[in-house]
């Protein structure tokens, strides 16, 4: 692959600068390379990670990947889209959902978000090393912000607001250590992207740690991504003894051979929202002639596999009977919600399918 990258690209930078000769006594003897995208879109940005987690060899050569993304909300490995994002207003604001390879919790991506990969090999996997070079980073370029590495491996401004979090996916041969690092994000989006209300949702997966946020630019205006970029890059091939930087157009099939079947992969339905763990709604509502009832539905690779009305008292309602045969299989969203009841066979009594209809269709506001 590093043969193919030195003749694709037609911009290469080499560096060797005095500030590398003098570290170069601390390196680690080993090669580096330093990619940075050319591409915001995060699906492949993300396919770019998981095309170079299994297909290079880390034995000889690091590598750290330079990125950011246009807005978007990517979700770890093992979360609830439905519990960790405001799927509809996402959505009606056009902001991509992702779901990443490793886990961790659920992050919001902007133009004011760089992201830092760090390729290794496993045996040589170190998060706190990785961590410890944007620290030293920031550093020597601003000394005044005051950025440190906590228990979680976050890192931490003033020891109060979150600016950078990790995640992490480690293989048999390959790892990579991937974090972002808060500069100028639109904190409104983020909040408001991240906030739900899905109390209803009973589930196992992986749930997202709040934390209070700051924007690096907000201790200090000169604060750039440029700058931050290359103070990074600078420090991580302080630590090696022969570094190259390439601009990468992620989406390049040529360059990168299947890089397009992991993008189509990360993009489909079946991973963002298929991918997730089963889990449960349940939702108390009321039923004329009835009273008040309980809907309880199962939802396993982002379908609904069961569906459940009941009373206060645990007795099935006999006129949602019909419910279960009409869900089954449906994918838990409000556009195939819609389609099954605009087609009126929830019920014989077209009320009764209406109010039906009504209450199913908040389960996704």
């Amino acid at each position: 692959m590093y043969a193919k990258c030195k003749s694709a690209f037609t911009k290469k930078v080499t560096f060797f600068t005095t500030r590398y000769a003098l570290s170069v006594r601390n390196a680690s003897k080993k090669r580096c390379i330093i990619y940075h995208s050319t591409s915001t879109n995060p699906y492949n940005n993300l396919a770019f990670e998981d095309w170079m987690y299994n297909k290079v060899s880390f034995s000889k050569t690091d590598c750290l990947f330079i990125w950011n993304n246009e807005p978007c909300v990517v979700i770890g490995r093992h979360q609830n889209p439905w519990k960790e994002v405001n799927i509809a207003h996402a959505l009606s604001d056009n902001i991509k959902i992702c779901r990443r390879n490793s886990g961790g919790g659920a992050v919001y991506h902007d133009l004011g978000n760089i992201n830092f990969t760090f390729f290794s090999e496993r045996s040589t996997y170190n998060r706190k090393n990785n961590l410890q070079v944007i620290v030293q980073a920031l550093k020597r370029t601003w000394p005044c912000l005051n950025v440190e590495i906590n228990q979680r491996d976050d890192l931490m401004l003033n020891k109060q607001y979150k600016v950078s979090g990790s995640s992490a996916k480690l293989g048999r041969t390959n790892a990579y250590h991937h974090c972002t690092l808060l500069l100028g994000v639109d904190k409104e989006k983020l909040i408001g992207y991240l906030q739900t209300n899905h109390s209803n949702i009973i589930c196992n997966a992986t749930k997202s740690v709040r934390s209070r946020v700051q924007n690096l630019s907000d201790a200090n205006k000169a604060v750039t991504a440029d700058k931050i970029s290359s103070a990074v890059a600078i420090e991580y091939a302080a630590e090696h003894e022969l570094v190259e930087s390439f601009p990468v157009d992620t989406a390049d099939d040529t360059l990168l051979p299947g890089i397009t079947q992991y993008y189509d992969k990360l993009r489909s339905w079946q991973w963002i929202y298929g991918k997730t763990p089963k889990f449960k709604v349940s939702q108390k509502f009321f039923l004329p002639d009835s009273g008040d009832c309980t809907l309880s539905l199962v939802i396993e690779s982002g379908c609904v596999m069961q569906c459940h009305v009941v009373l206060n008292d645990g007795q099935s309602v006999p006129c949602c009977h019909s419910l279960d045969d009409v869900l089954a299989g449906v994918k838990f969203t409000s556009y195939d919600f819609k389609k099954t009841i605009a087609k009126k066979q929830l019920h014989h009594d077209l009320n009764l399918s209406d109010l039906l209809g009504e209450f199913l269709l908040k389960l996704f506001v």
